[in-house]
C-alpha cells in the first residue's frame, strides 16, 4: 500500500469512527433532551436530524452565528451549494433571485 493509499484508508477509518459516535451521542441526546415520561415510540418519532441540531446548538452555546456557520459548513460538505448561497443571502438581507 502506497503511502497515499494508507492515509486515505486512515482517514476513512477516523471518519467512519466519528459517524458511529456520533449516532451513539445522538441515542444519547434523544434520552436526555426530551421529557423522561415519553414511551420508546415517542421517543423514537424524535428524528436523528432534530437530537443532533439540538446537541449543535447547545455544544455552541445557542449562538446564532456559530449555528449559522455549522449550517452553511454542512450545505457545503453536501454540495448543496445553491441552497447554501439562497440561505447566506436571506441571512444578511438580500433579494433572493431566481
Amino acid at each position: 500500500m502506497t503511502p497515499e493509499e494508507l492515509e486515505r484508508k486512515r482517514t476513512a477509518d477516523r471518519r467512519a469512527y466519528i459517524v458511529k459516535r456520533v449516532k451513539q451521542l445522538i441515542q444519547l441526546g434523544r434520552q436526555t433532551y426530551y421529557r423522561k415520561d415519553l414511551t420508546p415510540e415517542e421517543l423514537a418519532s424524535h428524528s436523528d436530524a432534530e437530537v443532533l441540531g439540538n446537541m449543535v446548538s447547545e455544544t455552541l452555546q445557542w449562538e446564532p452565528n456559530d449555528i449559522l456557520k455549522a449550517t452553511y459548513a454542512a450545505f457545503e460538505d453536501a454540495n448543496m451549494h445553491t441552497l447554501n448561497s439562497q440561505l447566506q443571502n436571506l441571512v444578511n438581507g438580500k433579494t433572493p433571485t431566481s
